[in-house]
């Protein structure tokens, strides 16, 4: 994962603070980074993976996949799927699974790519919309609580720009035959580290217009998104239109 797209994630991550509580569920958890923020804030956490995880099963306590999680309904208050989903081959499963292991207040917390580069393969089927997103949770009897970008097009073509330079060092590597990748080296870590600092220094000084911050949408690297069971109260924090309500506007505008 690039910095920048790491930064974003990050961000909302502890916008999403207060709906990490209770008892916890981390799936596909790897080396279990956001322990840092849910653990203080959780009573118990829970981490799953797969056998072949890229990141190892040694932080994980039950080795599982998320189409088929091997609890009890609605055992959980949080659920968190980052970065996940694409590498389901059943995502509607998996997220009915989410909502299913959550009590009928609880929520989910899920990221997922849309615009960003094959990774982790083979093990990598999917890329999401906000309206792909949107009906994933339908079906799966989940409502939506907000969906947020994860960056607009800049962080877009400054993410693809860096995995371009990293496929191209390791092209390097490969073809002087270098018993070290050339991206571990400290100069080219920091080339490939700095541009992209800059930007998120420049992006966090400059205020865009709200016009243009919604052009997000059409390019993003992803979304981040809170899920809470469709058949749970609406709070403060109302869902955002839903695809058929988006599509019924559009209709009607014709």
């Amino acid at each position: 994962m690039s910095v920048v797209v790491a930064d974003y994630l990050l961000r909302e991550m502890l916008l999403a603070r207060s709906y990490l509580r209770g008892r916890l569920l981390d799936i596909g958890c790897g080396t279990k980074p956001f322990s840092l923020i849910y653990g203080p804030l959780t009573d118990q956490a829970y981490g799953t993976e797969v056998p072949f995880s890229p990141f190892g099963t040694m932080e994980a306590d039950v080795l599982c996949r998320a189409e088929a999680l091997p609890f009890l309904s609605g055992c959980f208050d949080a659920v968190l799927l980052t970065e996940v989903l694409e590498h389901t081959v059943q995502p509607f499963l998996a997220l009915a699974e989410c909502s299913r292991v959550i009590e009928p207040s609880g929520h989910v917390i899920l990221s997922v790519p849309f615009v960003y580069p094959l990774h982790d393969w083979p093990h990598d089927y999917w890329r999401f919309t906000r309206f792909g997103l949107e009906a994933l949770c339908r079906q799966a009897g989940l409502r939506p609580v907000y969906i947020h970008t994860k960056g607009g097009v800049g962080a877009t073509v400054m993410s693809l720009t860096i995995q371009l330079a990293v496929r191209a060092t390791d092209g390097i590597t490969k073809l002087f035959g270098l018993s070290r990748p050339i991206r571990q080296w400290p100069a080219i870590r920091w080339l490939l580290v700095m541009p992209q600092r800059l930007f998120l220094l420049l992006a966090g000084s400059l205020r865009l217009p709200e016009a243009l911050q919604r052009t997000s949408e059409w390019m993003t690297p992803g979304f981040f998104a809170v899920a809470t069971k469709a058949s749970a109260p609406m709070g403060d924090n109302t869902s955002e239109l839903s695809m058929l309500d988006t599509l019924s506007d559009f209709e009607d505008g014709e």
